[in-house]
């Protein structure tokens, strides 16, 4: 019984000392102050509207690997289950894989992350997938690095589902840069107090919605979905969109949308947005996710926006007898200096002093097993 107690504790010395060899390959920032959104003007994403509207999902699993995915459809009756249900752009995100496919329009999108905390991205329109990783613990300077190595001129980046596990704290999302987007709905977790932490920081990160579907059920697709606002329905012009900020995030039933955005107009500091047909209820938050204005029955909303809004975004609330439940998160118009906008206000860097003594401290940690991996050996 000794000899298997010693065995099994040499063998997990063995899976950390192996598991830790990747965190060499990182280092430690040192962050600038994030600050608010500020300015006289305001980025509106909604301010040229087109006609068109492009339903997406990025978030999607397939029978890949021997089941390593999870998944129970194949790619093909996964992407059909979405076309039943009038999706434009179901795109397949397995694990560091990506899909090959002639669709028009698609684009590519794999879920980067293997590690015990869940700190995943999706990485959309990547020419190939992305493997390294850190498998145990992820330090928000882990998880910058991570996002530094996977962003990529061309590609987007967005923080999927945050509030999942151990993935990314409110306290990481005041501080991190270099992504685009947060999954601020999913089957997986709803993350809308992390997208507030980041804008109430000075972030300008757009929301979408997607299934994290692992399967191709009435119950894991249509559940949660992107909408967004095009020229045209092609893929550099989706891209395009998703980067401004031009689309919408939607909670509900079988992608079936109840509402849609007319305008969202800004004249100087009046806000006021349109929908297509009045809403149970129309809310707007601001810093910290606090209510600062509602209608009831209403299509339209307007409000004063105050000196201490940095940013005001609306979430519309909507039921029929054959749906009781869909919710529009609208992305937020933000304060600018000049009426654009920069995608995060921090910056995060390279700290050579503090990333020496982080070698020299996983140093200390793996020869300390290796001792005791030697001392076990010795009393077997």
């Amino acid at each position: 019984m000794k000899k298997v107690i010693f065995f099994c504790i040499r063998l997990v010395i063995v899976v950390v000392v192996l598991a830790t060899l990747p965190y060499y390959y990182s280092c430690t920032y040192t962050y600038t102050e994030s600050k608010p959104f500020s300015g006289a003007f305001f980025y509106n994403p909604y301010e040229q509207l087109n006609d068109t509207w492009v339903k997406a999902n990025f978030h999607a699993h397939t029978k890949l690997a021997g089941g390593i995915a999870n998944g129970k459809n194949t790619a093909e009756e996964m992407l059909s289950s979405y076309d039943s249900i009038g999706y434009d752009l179901p795109c397949i995100s397995n694990y560091n894989s990506i899909l090959q496919t002639n669709r028009i329009p698609y684009i590519s999108d794999f879920e980067h992350g293997f590690n015990m905390g869940f700190v995943h991205q999706l990485v959309l329109n990547n020419e190939s997938s992305i493997w390294f990783d850190y498998p145990l613990f992820q330090t928000v300077h882990h998880k910058q690095f991570i996002l530094n190595h996977v962003k990529k001129p061309n590609n987007i980046i967005a923080l999927a589902h945050p509030n999942f596990k151990l993935g990314y704290t409110n306290d990481d999302l005041k501080l991190l840069s270099n992504y685009d987007l947060i999954e601020v709905l999913s089957r997986t977790a709803t993350s809308v107090d992390s997208w507030d932490a980041a804008l109430t920081s000075g972030h300008a990160v757009w929301a979408i919605g997607n299934d994290d579907a692992h399967e191709a059920d009435i119950n894991s697709i249509g559940v949660c979905w992107t909408s967004i606002n095009v020229k045209e329905n092609t893929a550099k012009s989706i891209l395009a969109s998703l980067k401004r900020g031009s689309c919408v995030a939607t909670r509900g039933w079988r992608g079936q949308n109840m509402q849609e955005v007319n305008f969202v107009k800004v004249d100087e500091n009046n806000l006021i947005i349109g929908l297509n047909k009045k809403a149970d209820s129309i809310v707007l938050k601001s810093d910290q996710g606090r209510t600062v204005g509602f209608v009831v029955n209403d299509s339209i909303i307007e409000y004063k926006i105050k000196p201490n809004n940095t940013y005001v975004r609306a979430e519309v609330f909507e039921t029929e007898e054959w749906n009781t439940y869909t919710r529009m998160y609208l992305n937020p118009i933000i304060r600018s200096r000049d009426g654009s906008f920069s995608p995060h206000s921090n910056e995060a860097k390279i700290s050579y002093f503090w990333t020496f003594i982080y070698w020299i401290g996983i140093l200390i940690i793996q020869s300390s097993l290796v001792f005791l991996f030697i001392r076990l050996r010795r009393k077997k």
